[in-house]
């Protein structure tokens, strides 16, 4: 493949994602607009795993670009974008036992590619919207890493209390009360999982930091005159 050939890969691919990103963000009031996204982004297990990598990438690298130190954050993203992923796999598998419990029929393939989608989605949006909000008001956020959790966490609830009862209620075939209800107990389950997923990322994030911080440390102490003589 020359350089021509990969250029024009990476121009159909940035398409796909950028229609695929506004049919899934404007799902709930344009079904079909998001029917003809996922039945692309569902014709190939690849398609839907690149579209998942590419949010986690573009969020996570949202959220790293307003941090001091920006190798530690990215870092820091880069493992959280691979633990996203696996909350993503997690809330999808939430999501389908509740379907099931409230007589949904579709497969779980369905519902897995569903929550991956939208769930990606919102990760992606809310980074980019929390880092466009902190430049325009650097002032308003004393802490960075506030402004991140919170700006995911909305888009996170939001995602999942009306995005994916409202698409997942068509998949399966759902009454009114199933998708309220959905709408109630997936948000709850899913904010459960992501609390240990963040708690696991806070510590490898400090294990990440500790290197760094012993470093300077024993920089400074070598700098530091040990006294004086008269």
């Amino acid at each position: 493949m020359d350089f021509d050939e990969r250029v024009d890969v990476v121009k159909e691919f940035l398409r796909d994602y950028v229609f695929s990103f506004i049919a899934i963000l404007t799902s709930p009031w344009n079904y079909d607009g998001f029917e003809t996204a996922n039945q692309r982004l569902a014709s190939s297990a690849s398609a839907t795993r690149q579209y998942a990598i590419a949010s986690a990438m573009l969020g996570g690298a949202a959220f790293a670009m307003g941090g001091v130190d920006r190798l530690l954050a990215l870092q820091s993203a880069s493992v959280v974008a691979v633990v996203t992923l696996w909350v993503w796999v997690i809330s999808g598998l939430i999501a389908h036992l509740m379907v099931r419990l409230f007589g949904g029929t579709g497969q779980f393939g369905d519902t897995l590619g569903v929550c991956i989608r939208v769930l990606s989605t919102a990760y992606a949006a809310s980074g980019l919207i929390t880092l466009l909000v902190w430049l325009g008001f650097r002032t308003g956020f004393a802490d960075y890493g506030r402004a991140i959790a919170l700006g995911y966490g909305l888009a996170e609830f939001v995602a999942l209390a009306v995005y994916v009862p409202a698409i997942l209620g068509r998949v399966h075939y759902l009454g009114t009360r199933a998708r309220i209800m959905l709408g109630v107990f997936v948000p709850l389950l899913v904010l459960t999982v992501t609390m240990v997923a963040i708690l696991v990322v806070a510590s490898a994030t400090a294990a990440l930091g500790r290197p760094a911080t012993a470093t300077a440390q024993g920089q400074s102490g070598v700098a530091q005159p040990t006294g004086s003589t008269a």
